[in-house]
């Protein structure tokens, strides 16, 4: 896809430099329906490029502005098919969202169709929570991480545990008998990486929680996870590794994966190398193994880029449902999510995670399926009626 002509031109439309030549021929570009996934794909690619972020050419807006009427005109749209009225309109607002930095999604908030609705604040935009950890001891004492300076903090039960920014890790001093567990816990908006007492490295999620021994001793090395973590376990094959979320049981050797295990919600554990085994079934390399209600192990071919997406500091839906969708949003946002009636669309998106919450919004919003209104710290969702 990279240095196709639709590529190229997409990069100069972004960056000012079309020509007038140019600019005819991306016009028919944009007519050509079979060139909708290509562009879709390619405009996604470049809400991720830092290239475009600090773009402010006001003569370069106006001309892009111009642009748009002349080859997104809202009649136009009217008339075509509605997969296509939906990407143009997205193409429409994400060109100019990579040129001004986000100020203003001037097609979508002027050349929306009827039922089309601008997204309501009544009180305020809402950014990602503020982030929160926190370290509790075996005693019970808890330390807040995010507030604690670099160093050593404190020693237990045969371990130093040592703050090294956004990382924590423990370091076996002389041995002790005594197993004494820690836990760390993420809130809303928060992520967080241990090294544990092997070498294990754990990224925990945000609203997730990670319990283990400052210490591995004894036949296995076993934690207890909540929410979400992704694992490069260090290898020792005369210490297996487990994981415990729920009812899953997850073994391993030395791989790394990553495990979903939020309230409400499948659990989900995906490989991305190596070799685990949960509840008896084994997944290979690029499987996700979905335990349903009945405890039952269902493998899938896994998308490794979505699943890894939120370690990345992406949002990434990949046809996903919007409940799902909002789940997310409630446990980066801190927020409260009411639907007003059922979306029964599929949504695809690529965003950063340090956004505010209506740009993500809006970005849903243009698929014509829903509008959204956010009035404190709640969330309306309002399906549209076509």
């Amino acid at each position: 896809m990279q240095g196709s002509p639709l590529s190229e031109l997409l990069d100069k439309y972004v960056t000012g430099s079309l020509s007038e030549a140019e600019k005819k021929e991306l016009a028919g570009m944009l007519d050509n329906v079979s060139a909708q996934e290509e562009l879709q794909a390619l405009l996604q690619a470049s809400f991720m490029d830092d290239r475009y972020e600090a773009a402010d050419n006001t003569e370069l807006q106006t001309s892009l502005h111009e642009f748009l009427q002349q080859h997104m005109d809202a009649d136009a749209l009217q008339k075509r098919s509605a997969p296509l009225r939906r990407l143009l309109r997205f193409a429409a607002a994400a060109a100019v969202l990579l040129i001004i930095g986000g100020t203003a999604w001037w097609w979508n908030t002027k050349h929306a169709p009827a039922n089309q609705t601008e997204i309501t604040i009544a009180k305020g935009d809402i950014d990602p929570a503020k982030s929160s950890v926190t370290l509790t001891l075996g005693n019970g004492q808890q330390i807040d991480l995010e507030g604690s300076p670099d160093g050593a903090l404190t020693t237990e039960g045969g371990a130093g545990i040592v703050k090294n920014g956004s990382l924590l890790s423990y370091n076996l001093q002389p041995s002790s008998d005594k197993i004494v567990y820690n836990t760390v816990s993420t809130s809303y908006g928060s992520q967080y990486l241990l090294e544990l007492a092997d070498g294990t490295k754990v990224w925990l999620n945000a609203s997730s929680s990670l319990r283990y021994p400052t210490a591995f001793k004894g036949a296995e090395r076993v934690v207890e996870l909540q929410g979400e973590g992704y694992f490069e376990v260090a290898k020792n094959a005369a210490q297996p590794f487990r994981v415990r979320s729920g009812t899953a049981n997850i073994q391993v050797l030395g791989t790394r994966f990553n495990v979903n295990a939020y309230a409400g919600d499948p659990l989900r554990t995906t490989l991305l190398n190596g070799s685990v085994k949960i509840n008896g079934q084994i997944l290979k390399p690029g499987q996700q193994a979905i335990l349903d209600n009945n405890d039952q192990v269902n493998l899938t071919e896994a998308g490794i880029e979505e699943v890894m997406a939120w370690k990345n500091g992406l949002f990434l839906f990949n046809n996903r449902p919007l409940p799902e969708i909002m789940r997310e949003v409630e446990r980066w946002y801190q927020v409260k999510v009411v639907f007003a009636g059922p979306v029964k669309g599929r949504f695809t998106s690529t965003l950063r995670r340090n956004i505010p919450l209506s740009k993500l919004l809006r970005t849903l919003e243009l698929t014509d399926e829903v509008t959204f209104r956010i009035e404190g710290n709640t969330i309306t969702v309002k399906p549209v009626t076509q």
